[in-house]
């Protein structure tokens, strides 16, 4: 009696008047219905209808009716009936299940797959698109999915709402306890919305989804839902003496059945899918296309295989995304990318190549999944090798600079596959590839049997750098980064002569440049401080100008220089505590540039000879007397006010004149 009193509770009568009512003003959707194949080992393999969803279904998939033209179970092949006048219409992918009257439904028979409620749990799931009150009168659109007297699902809410979502996951037979959850007011009419039930023994959960989110969930306690009776989407027939008969009415797609109650993010995949998911599960693979070899170690097959995922019936699980794994046997060794996973149902290979001068196969597998349809192994293929590139089987080392590195390079002659190259006798040279320097000491090498091992070889310079290797006809090779170290200062050097003829008082025309080496004779980059130049020969006379210049990048130059004073003179340069150098002669003469009085009356008086006279010096341009000139000086008025008389041109003595008896007188009138 609770059985039947349940039942009413569940679905009250809303009255037969409306029981084969259709609301015209929701239309059923349109979705375009493709079909696709390829080419398999020369035969045509259909793919499903619709396009498959981006992943597989999640694992415990048992059941799945896709409603294309059939009701039948693409997974596990249980064969479905539609009753009444149920027909196909485009659903939510390709085609679907489409309700229009009272007995409108599917039925398939009970069968151990469909038998889930002895597993973890269950989860039952589908597309629907409601257009009004179910055929029958009850509240909303009517029956989802439905075990005869057991779990089902139903868009109704049971105290008469149109827009809930109820499930009852009953368990047993005659005393069936009953796990019942309904959400008002979720799920609507006229648009495709994906609606789900799960149930876990582990959790003890019931949760209700609509579009991938949970709607509401309730303890349920662990049991197992009755699901050993004939299985009906969109149909609940007479069970009982009282229990009325229901059809949905709308359109439903993708039913699917799990032995397990699925994950929320596994529900969200299922709502969030591109594609049908209703796809049959992998049951073997075939070689589509088998590799063709380019006959070179290293170099990538001319054809690359493929390999394809099928279904029970052959045709390609377009969902699929087997891992495929290619593996060698023979001479040589598979290189490349040797493990794909499929796409579409299709494993493709890109990069595979055989190394090594052998005769091998390739064979393909895909897991515990049998082959079939063909061979999974290829042909013999045989390569040889062939000088392609160069490879570094000893990295060159640091040093300071100048020394030979160590560890001395060691250059490889390899193939295409990077194996060394036997018998190779290629001329391999060395430069400098990035950072400052250059090289030097032994810059080539001539392999033997493949390898070139240098010797001597030197870096000059500072910081990091990196080598190249070449060969002609080869690709080269870039060393790994190797530091230089800067090798201690030990001496100076002029690299610039100061000019061997100057001026007294004027800068040296050419000025000094003084280098800081290292115990190689390279120039010390790295070398800071000052250079000091003083003069180290030559009497009388005296250096001014800048006399320290700063060493930068270990050179120190010197501006403006000057030597005051006749005569050949040498200059001592001082670096730190290292030697000083001294430099080649400078022969310095003087020019007069100034004449400087350096006696004369206190007052002229006019007609009265000056007395004392006045005495002039010649000069240079560093205010020092010349004394070897001879040079005719004239005496007169600046300026036009006066005249002299007596002595007012004498010749220079020595550097010195001087003008006795003048006078001044006045101007006469002409």
């Amino acid at each position: 009696m609770s059985r039947l009193n349940f039942t009413r509770l569940l679905l009250p009568a809303f009255g037969f008047a409306v029981a084969c009512a259709r609301v015209d003003s929701i239309n059923s959707p349109t979705v375009a219905a493709p079909t696709d194949g390829v080419i398999l080992s020369g035969r045509s393999v259909n793919l499903t209808a619709s396009v498959a969803g981006a992943v597989p279904s999640p694992a415990g998939l048992k059941a799945c009716f896709a409603g294309e033209t059939n009701a039948n179970d693409v997974v596990s092949n249980n064969v479905g009936a539609l009753t009444g006048g149920a027909n196909f219409a485009a659903g939510r992918f390709g085609q679907a299940f489409d309700f229009h009257a009272l007995g409108d439904g599917v039925t398939i028979p009970k069968n151990a797959t469909l038998n889930v409620g002895p597993g973890a749990g269950i989860t039952m799931a589908a597309w629907i698109f409601p257009r009004g009150t179910s055929y029958g009168g009850a509240p909303g659109a009517g029956p989802i999915m439905e075990f005869e007297g057991g779990a089902h699902m139903w868009q109704h809410q049971q105290t008469g709402g149109d827009f809930g979502l109820f499930t009852n996951l009953a368990e047993g037979t005659s005393s069936a306890q009953y796990h019942i959850l309904q959400i008002a007011g979720v799920a609507v009419w006229g648009t495709w919305q994906h609606v789900a039930v799960t149930y876990s023994k582990a959790t003890a959960t019931i949760t209700l989804y609509r579009n991938g989110v949970a709607v509401g969930s309730a303890a349920a306690g662990s049991f197992s839902p009755f699901t050993n009776t004939p299985l009906r989407i969109g149909r609940r027939v007479v069970q009982f003496l009282s229990d009325p008969e229901y059809a949905f009415n709308g359109v439903i797609d993708e039913v699917q059945l799990y032995d397990r109650g699925l994950t929320t993010a596994e529900v969200g995949q299922l709502a969030s899918a591109t594609g049908t998911m209703c796809v049959p599960p992998p049951a073997s693979y075939q070689v589509m296309l088998m590799p063709v070899g380019s006959g070179e170690s290293g170099v990538p097959f001319t054809t690359q295989p493929s390999v394809a995922i099928l279904d029970a019936a052959g045709n390609i699980v377009s969902n699929a995304t087997t891992a495929v794994t290619a593996t060698a046997s023979g001479g040589g060794t598979l290189t490349g990318t040797v493990t794909v996973n499929a796409v579409n149902g299709i494993a493709t290979f890109t990069n595979l190549a055989i190394a090594g001068a052998a005769t091998t196969t390739v064979s393909f597998g895909a897991g515990s999944l049998p082959v079939t349809g063909g061979p999974a192994t290829s042909g013999a293929l045989t390569t040889v090798q062939v000088a392609r590139k160069l490879g570094i089987t000893t990295q060159p080392g640091g040093a300071q600079s100048g020394s030979a590195l160590v560890p001395q390079p060691v250059i490889q002659v390899r193939d295409a596959a990077g194996l060394q190259m036997p018998g190779a006798t290629n001329v391999i040279t060395a430069a400098v590839a990035s950072g400052v320097g250059t090289v030097g000491g032994t810059t080539t090498a001539t392999a033997v049997n493949a390898n070139a091992t240098f010797a001597g070889l030197t870096v000059n310079g500072v910081g990091i750098v990196t080598l190249s290797f070449a060969s002609p006809g080869l690709t080269g090779i870039t060393s790994n980064p190797l530091t230089l170290a800067a090798l201690p200062s030990t001496q100076i050097g002029l690299l610039t002569q100061p000019s061997g003829a100057a001026e007294s008082g004027i800068a040296l025309p050419t000025q000094p440049v003084v280098e800081i080496r290292n115990a190689a004779g390279a120039r010390a980059t790295t070398a800071t401080g000052t250079v000091t130049a003083v003069i180290a020969s030559g009497a009388g006379g005296t250096l001014a100008g800048t006399t320290t210049a700063t060493v930068v990048n270990g050179l120190a130059t010197f501006s403006n220089l000057q030597l005051n004073g006749p005569g050949t003179f040498t200059l001592r340069f001082t670096y730190s505590t290292l030697p000083a150098i001294t430099s080649a002669n400078v022969v310095v003469t003087q020019v007069v540039r100034n004449l400087v009085v350096v006696t004369g009356p206190a007052s002229i008086i006019t007609g009265v000879i000056m007395s004392p006279p006045y005495t002039v010096e010649l000069r240079d341009a560093a205010g020092i007397k010349v004394a070897n000139a001879a040079l005719l000086v004239r005496m007169g008025y600046q300026g036009g006010v006066g005249a002299l008389t007596g002595a007012i041109e004498v010749r220079s003595v020595a550097g010195v004149v001087t003008f006795p008896g003048v006078a001044s007188v006045p101007l006469t009138a002409s």
